[in-house]
């Protein structure tokens, strides 16, 4: 079993495996990877299969199934046994960090959503999965700019509010230099956003001029916040943990915990979408 470090970013443990060898990774979201170099066979159970399990210390539960199929499914996406690998320990293909053994609880999972996938129109969805949305999910067009299918399309999530609430202070000669501005910064404000209610926009008044740019430059820990200030010194206040596209992982737990199946939660936070065997 060899270990691959990155960065955490959520409450999922995915387990790979396929090849000559195992891996077993921490994901913040998800993932597939293979130590011979060889693209996983996500689809069979147990070796040569990933799936999740929400790291929380209850039983085997509708959340702890739908990180399974929602891994699967995105490690699905795209394999090509030509390259040396299909996804990144980076974002470009969510963020993981090794840990040091296999979970009972997650080698069940993989039995029991064996082969299971989520698709639209006969397609697999790329089914992304973040921490924390923060009350609204993101449609894949806002963060990719890619085109939009109703699964990955943005929904509202009531399940994770108060996870992951975070606020900074910043002053505007702070922020005038974050932004790269040479002229005083005098007021900053939001000027668009999006349909989930992500900030699009700034719109920053400057000594002499205004100008706009893009709310991604302030890079904040989340994309949904809002700016309020008050004489010299802005607050940027936000809430949710990674990209917020596709599943909100605390939500689907905190569904798992009120009782809903996995069936519910999946077609919640992929709508239109359909569970089945490949």
């Amino acid at each position: 079993t060899a270990s691959v470090p990155g960065n955490l970013t959520s409450n999922a443990r995915v387990v790979a495996g396929g090849g000559n060898g195992n891996i077993t990774l921490n994901a913040g979201t998800d993932l597939i990877i293979n130590d011979s170099g060889s693209a996983v066979d996500v689809s069979a159970a147990g070796t040569g299969a990933i799936t999740a399990v929400a790291e929380q210390k209850i039983t085997l539960n509708a959340n702890v199934v739908v990180q399974a199929v929602a891994a699967r499914s995105y490690a699905s996406v795209g394999l090509d046994p030509r390259l040396p690998w299909n996804v990144y320990d980076d974002t470009r293909s969510q963020v993981y960090v090794g840990v040091p053994a296999k979970s009972s609880s997650v080698e069940r999972a993989v039995r029991e959503t064996a082969g299971r996938m989520i698709f639209f129109k006969g397609k697999i969805v790329r089914t992304y999965f973040s921490a924390a949305c923060g009350g609204h999910t993101m449609g894949v067009r806002e963060w990719t700019g890619a085109a939009e299918i109703p699964p990955l399309s943005g929904v509202a999530c009531g399940y994770c509010k108060g996870k992951h609430d975070w606020t900074r202070q910043l002053t505007l000669a702070e922020l005038a230099a974050k932004l790269k501005q040479k002229k005083p910064l005098l007021r900053l404000s939001v000027k668009e956003t999006t349909p989930s209610g992500r900030p699009a926009t700034l719109l920053l008044e400057l000594a002499g001029g205004r100008t706009v740019l893009p709310a991604k430059d302030l890079d904040m820990p989340t994309s949904l916040f809002t700016v309020t200030q008050s004489g010299d010194v802005v607050t940027i206040a936000g809430a949710g943990y990674g990209h917020g596209v596709g599943m909100c992982q605390n939500g689907a737990i905190e569904m798992g915990r009120k009782g809903m199946k996995f069936e519910q939660i999946l077609a919640h936070y992929y709508p239109q979408s359909e569970l089945r065997r490949k």
